[in-house]
């Protein structure tokens, strides 16, 4: 899917204000690293080893906003300054990414590289530092925040480090707080970093712009829902294949279940844990102390329709309870066609025996507050292990979530040709595109599809649950084609 990169990227970043407000940059252990730019929440790049653009607008284009030569000194510390007075002016003039440096190497010498001083250095007056020249007379500088060295020759992330590197393999993180004065051009910018360390022939190190894949603002998609307020006769959409509330108490029986599963109850309240309902009754779903399973409801579709598809979107409404404080990362609903087989548990898929495309929680270590990141637990033919791949939905708003709050959250599949990998997995968070990924095997065979709707809750993993906890689902729609977000819906 990525490509691996070549170029170790010694990356640079400046505070921002993106769009993942939850899932901010760090440089500790849940921050950025070769796959990663937010590695709590799986957030990845959309290519191995950071992306960022030129000073022509091109993706990974070669173009550097600014460049400075820094000269083999025998490792005498050196001050190496960046003019970067146009690509501070296109932030503050609104620009993505309002202060995301991303330093390469651009001298073709394989032998050459440089280390600098990182803001854990001892002594402050060498650390990373952005001068800003305002031209109402005022100026700036600015400490970084974080910063770090991204290598995909290293798994873990570098940025407690006392030092950040820019080489072959190698390119810079710093973190300041930058923000754009309304009103008020900027006469200059500088950046200066302390060189201490310097190996082979001088290095000609280049400033390009810092791109998150978060930062591309989609619009919400208006989808089939928006013709059906709060979602009532939606059912009969030529496309819509079941439209489940919460309402009867066979509500079960709309689903693959002979029985009301143990741990799941239609609630119109629940005093203490933050619910507010939706529309009537929502499936409180609870996973208890010293468990694992919270909800396991199958929506079997040869049994329901006749037949099984070979592409599909769902859509459910998620809320979180204010009891939610999942001690690891688990599982969360999806497609699956396990067969039972594989496709879970470790059971690994070969294209031939099984898949599953549920979706998933991720915990991550440092979050703030009650953040909790959605994402996708893939079971493939081509993952590098037989637990499948978590991956963190990474685009738009992103996949991080509050608790004590309604979400639209939807995803589609469409299965590859057997053999080819042309397989496709997307979400949408409240209609807004937040995971696209392509190039998927499910499959070798053709009677590999979709053979179920996995609404799965569950937590892990092998660890249970450290208290009881609920979460809230209600306006399940399946159909062929895009769903979005219903109308109508006032609740918070």
């Amino acid at each position: 899917m990525n490509k691996f990169l070549n170029l170790l990227s010694l990356m640079v970043v400046l505070a921002t204000t993106t769009a993942i407000d939850a899932a901010e940059f760090t440089d500790d252990n849940n921050g950025m690293r070769c796959a990663y730019y937010h590695s709590g929440f799986k957030l990845q790049w959309r290519q191995r080893g950071g992306d960022w653009s030129d000073a022509a607008g091109k993706v990974y284009g070669d173009k550097a906003f600014a460049t400075a030569v820094v000269q083999n000194l025998r490792n005498r510390t050196q001050a190496v300054d960046w003019d970067v007075t146009g690509l501070v002016r296109y932030w503050q003039d609104g620009g993505e990414t309002p202060g995301g440096f991303f330093l390469r190497k651009l001298s073709q010498n394989p032998k050459s590289s440089a280390q600098f001083r990182s803001r854990n250095f001892e002594d402050a007056s060498v650390h990373p530092s952005l001068d800003v020249e305002w031209m109402d007379g005022s100026t700036e500088r600015m400490q970084p925040t974080a910063d770090t060295t991204l290598t995909c020759a290293s798994v873990g992330a570098l940025g407690t480090g006392k030092r950040i590197t820019a080489g072959e393999q190698a390119s810079i993180v710093l973190m300041f707080p930058f923000e754009p004065k309304p009103g008020v051009n900027i006469r200059s910018a500088r950046l200066t970093l302390h060189s201490q360390r310097q190996f082979g022939p001088p290095s000609e190190i280049g400033v390009f712009r810092l791109v998150i894949p978060a930062d591309v603002e989609e619009k919400p998609q208006v989808g089939l829902a928006a013709a059906y307020p709060r979602d009532v006769g939606i059912d009969k959409h030529p496309s819509v294949v079941l439209a489940a509330g919460f309402e009867s108490s066979d509500w079960y029986e709309e689903w693959s279940a002979k029985r009301k599963p143990p741990s799941a109850e239609p609630v119109d309240s629940d005093e203490g844990n933050g619910f507010v309902p939706l529309s009537g009754d929502a499936l409180k779903v609870t996973i208890e102390k010293g468990k694992k399973a919270g909800l396991n409801l199958l929506y079997r579709f040869r049994e329901k329709t006749g037949s099984e598809p070979e592409a599909m979107h769902f859509r459910y409404y998620l809320r979180l309870g204010e009891n939610w404080k999942p001690l690891v990362s688990g599982k969360m609903p999806g497609f699956a066609g396990t067969y039972n087989r594989a496709g879970w548990g470790g059971r690994r898929s070969d294209g031939v025996n099984g898949w599953s495309a549920r979706g998933a929680y991720k915990v991550a270590a440092a979050a703030r507050g009650a953040e909790y990141g959605l994402g996708s637990y893939i079971y493939h033919a081509d993952s590098s292990t037989k637990f499948g791949d978590l991956v963190g939905w990474n685009l738009g708003k992103t996949g991080v979530i509050d608790k004590n709050r309604w979400y639209s959250v939807e995803q589609s599949v469409r299965l590859n040709t057997p053999g080819k990998a042309d397989g496709e997995l997307k979400a949408w968070l409240d209609g807004t595109l937040v995971f696209h990924r392509t190039g998927l095997r499910f499959r070798d065979v053709p009677d590999l599809r979709i053979e179920t709707l996995w609404m799965n809750v569950y937590h892990g993993g092998v660890d249970t649950a450290p208290s009881d906890l609920s979460l809230y689902i209600d306006n399940v729609v399946i159909a062929r084609e895009y769903i979005g977000p219903a109308a109508g819906f006032d609740a918070p």
